[in-house]
């Protein structure tokens, strides 16, 4: 009768131990934001079609010197230093970026990669 009781007892702590655990990692969960919802808190006025326009200059005009990294590869810090070097790089090899596409590149792997 002991170890009924004993086991009960140890088996009701587990339990409320594992549902309080649930709980309050329930409440810290992350809200994760679209892509487009985390442009728009960087950036003002950002529209899809800028994000969308910024990707496919990216993958357009980086992918012609070698092969694009993924967005999450680097800090938004890092993309802000590297555009710029590789803009500059690529307009001396004749394969002009504009300022204009060089800022929505930019504005694009800043916001994937602030998630």
């Amino acid at each position: 009768m002991k170890k009924i009781i004993l086991i009960s007892t140890i088996t009701i702590v587990l339990s409320a131990c594992a549902t309080s655990k649930e709980n309050s990692s329930s409440a810290e969960k992350k809200v994760i934001l679209s892509d487009l919802e985390m442009g728009q808190k960087l950036y003002q006025n950002y529209t899809q079609a800028n994000f969308d326009d910024g990707k496919n200059l990216y993958n357009s005009k980086c992918a012609a010197c070698h092969a694009a990294k993924y967005p999450t590869s680097k800090s938004p810090e890092e993309w802000k230093a590297i555009v710029p070097n590789m803009t500059a790089l690529s307009n001396k090899k004749n394969k002009p970026i504009s300022s204009d596409e060089e800022v929505l590149i930019t504005k694009y792997l800043v916001t994937v990669s602030s998630k």
